[in-house]
Formats: C-alpha cells, structure tokens, sequence
C-alpha cells in the first residue's frame, strides 16, 4: 500500500496528466478517504470526478434479508464523508446480484431522485449481468472487465444493446488481465486445459511488433482504446512513475480497425475460465493480483 503521500504525489500527478476520473469503492480500504483529503482544500473546479462502490457484503443473501437498507444508507453516507462530496458522480453496486434487492432499487432510486448521485451504476462480470444492467432504466454506468484476449463482449448482439443505451457510461478495468499479459515470466498463469502460457506471450510479442507498439503495455492499452464502446480505462497505480509511463501509452493513437481484427485472429474464443479471473481459483497455479490502494481512471479519447 502507497503510504498517504505517495497516494497525494499520485493524485498531484494523475491530474497534471490530464486524468479527470477516479475509481474507488468502500472495499478498498483507505482509498476514498485518502482521496477526499487530497480534494477537500481544492476548489470545484480542479476537484476529479468520483465513481465510487457501496460496500460489497452490505447485502446477504436473499431478497428478505433483513438491515439492508440501513447498510446502505451508513456505506453511502461514509463514502460521501470520506470522499468530502455532497453530491457524488457515480455510485455503483459492487455486485450484480444486488441490483435485484428491492431495497437497493429503492435507495438508489432516491439517490438519484433527490440529486444526491449523478449516476447510478454497477460492476458486471460476465454478458449476462451486462445485459440486464442494460435492460434496467436505473442503470446509466457500468464497469466491466476487458482486454485483448477477451471477445466475450464483441458479438454483434451486445454491441447493438449497447448502442440502445448511449447514456450508459462505460468503463472497462482489467485491460492486462490482472497483469498477467505483461508478465516476462509465465509461472503465474492458471492452469487451463488447451492455454499455453509461452504461447500467448509470443503472440502478444508478435502482436507488438506488427501492429508498431512500443510494447506490451502499450498493445494491451491501444486495443482497449480502440473500441469506440468504452469510454474510459481503469487503471490501477502504485507510484507517479508508473502513472508516467501509463501516460506515455495513451499519448500515442490506439490501434486502427485492421490492427483490432489482427488481434481478434490472434485470440479468437479464448476460454471464458481464462478470462475470467474468478475461475483462476479452480486452477494451478493461481494468479496472486497486487491490489492498488489508490486507482485511477485513465482518460479516454472520449469525453468521460
């Protein structure tokens, strides 16, 4: 964990690079409050905006259960303190599923009826919760893992839901799989059936140096960029150096429409267990991803 002034430093830095959104949640221990220490003395208009999650166990299982509105109202009301906000930008639900729980609905409902949240949102994991976060009118933000090696996002039919709903606000994180695509060493991998880590690794190689990239880094962020879907990439950073280097990559333009279906040949149907670090756990060796106390929200091409 970056101490507070590293965080500080980070935050002076993210914003002399042009970056204008956070992304934080309850969960992520001292975040939001390290955050609002650094907003709080600084004027309206040099504050970033602020997506941030309720926190991710307020809700048990079950639609009876019992305290949840109480939950929510002390996580909403602790982030609103933490992060020095009357009104925030985004409020997500940390899961899905809770989505569902006519008590959220309702208190989120009144969020955003009362002017206290800009947007509602939530962070999916698979199509299937993306699609009913689309079906649902609450809904104007959501949060979604991609990344070169994932397609699951790509078919025509989600594309098109997605274009039903241009006031919906995109946000992709994930964009190097939990760091695994820019790892020289492969002993991280899962196990999967059929995946061979030294394999991928030579073809995102062989991908850098067709496509022009600088590197790794940079191939997996210009892909990402590229999708005119996604307005924005969460990236997390533990020092100013690598936020430096993270916007050196976007200064240059994403890759071109023949590039991105160079990439789609390359990567075509990967298993979803590949691409979905919740199945890792199943397989060995899992992945241990490194957790960034403060994260960021790297600016897109796209006015988010």
């Amino acid at each position: 964990m970056p101490t507070a002034g590293e965080a500080a430093d980070l935050l002076d830095t993210a914003w002399g690079l042009g970056i204008r959104w956070l992304d934080t949640a309850r969960s992520y221990q001292v975040s939001e409050a390290r955050i609002g220490d650094h907003q709080r003395p600084r004027p309206a208009g040099r504050r970033f905006h602020i997506a941030t999650k309720l926190a991710a166990t307020l809700v048990p299982p079950g639609p009876r259960a019992k305290g949840v509105g109480g939950r929510i109202l002390h996580s909403w009301a602790a982030s609103r303190i933490a992060l020095a906000r009357h009104r925030l930008d985004v409020i997500m639900v940390h899961r899905a599923g809770h989505l569902s729980h006519p008590a959220v609905r309702r208190f989120l409902g009144s969020l955003r009826h009362r002017r206290l949240a800009t947007r509602i949102g939530v962070s999916v994991q698979s199509v299937a919760e993306l699609k009913t976060a689309l079906a649902d009118p609450l809904i104007q933000h959501v949060q979604l893992p991609f990344n070169l090696l994932d397609d699951r996002w790509l078919s025509p039919g989600i594309q098109r839901t997605l274009m039903r709903r241009p006031d919906v606000m995109v946000h992709a994180r994930s964009a190097f799989l939990q760091g695994l695509l820019l790892l020289d060493e492969t002993t991280r991998w899962p196990a999967i059936p059929g995946v061979d880590p030294d394999d991928m690794r030579a073809r995102l190689d062989r991908l850098v140096v067709q496509t022009g990239r600088q590197d790794r880094l940079d191939l997996c962020l210009a892909h990402v960029r590229a999708q005119p879907w996604i307005d924005g990439v969460i990236i997390g950073a533990d020092t100013s150096g690598q936020l430096v280097e993270i916007a050196d990559r976007f200064a240059r333009p994403p890759l071109d429409r023949q590039q991105v279906a160079a990439v789609r040949r390359h990567f075509a149907g990967m298993p979803e267990d590949l691409v979905n670090p919740a199945a890792w756990r199943r397989y060995r060796p899992q992945a241990s991803p490194r957790a960034s106390t403060t994260r960021t929200t790297s600016a897109s091409d796209k006015p988010t």
